[in-house]
């Protein structure tokens, strides 16, 4: 797909992002050539693959993802390849990894993983009323030093149950930086985001690397 060949379904399908001056022709052409490995098929899981199949995002491929989850998907758009696999690992090459998993430690391990190859991450997590997410870019800081940052009860995996809509709404902020990274648009790099859901404020702390951290410079 290329800025000029969009089919005339594809001009109905797309035609509101089309028209935005962030996106046009040329950006819905790169997200139809975009790859993402979607993780975890939860509340927030499900909430930002629909958001990005919908964008016209060209593959999804889904780790712990359900086949129910894959049919959903191709009924919003059946125009983007969609497929599960059964754990996170790397059977191929991605653009992006999207892990809404909330599993802080293995989000890490699979980070580590995506930066050996040049792969931007996004990780979420959640429990009470508070959530967080980062974006790790090779070259900016990586997972494991962003998450430093985060409250303890993140980093000790001592979490209660949380708000009913917390997941949803954090995997709508996921798909949203997904495509803002997709579409190549201004961002700072590598971030953390956290959101207090008792106050209704977002703040980014400001994150240093890690001593000795082999992928911080």
């Amino acid at each position: 797909m290329t800025a000029v060949d969009f089919t005339p379904r594809q001009v109905e399908r797309y035609s509101r992002q089309i028209l935005l001056r962030e996106v046009g022709g040329v950006g819905q052409a790169r997200l139809g050539r975009a790859s993402i490995l979607l993780v975890d098929g939860g509340a927030a899981g499900r909430t930002a693959g629909l958001y990005l199949a919908g964008a016209g995002v060209g593959r999804l491929t889904l780790a712990d993802g359900r086949e129910e989850f894959r049919q959903d998907l191709l009924r919003l758009n059946p125009e983007v390849a969609v497929q599960v696999q059964p754990d996170p690992g790397f059977k191929e090459s991605w653009d992006l990894v999207l892990d809404c998993g909330n599993r802080l430690e293995e989000a890490k391990i699979l980070a580590r993983q995506a930066w050996s190859r040049g792969i931007p991450v996004i990780a979420t997590g959640w429990g009470g009323v508070r959530s967080w997410m980062a974006r790790a870019e090779p070259g900016g800081r990586c997972l494991d030093c962003l998450t430093q940052a985060l409250p303890a009860e993140f980093r000790k995996n001592d979490l209660p149950d949380e708000l009913g809509p917390l997941p949803s709404i954090l995997g709508g902020v996921a798909a949203g930086e997904a495509l803002r990274l997709l579409l190549g648009l201004p961002a700072p790099g590598s971030f953390l985001l956290l959101f207090e859901g008792a106050a209704s404020v977002y703040h980014s702390p400001r994150v240093t690397a890690a001593d000795g951290c082999p992928r911080c410079f």
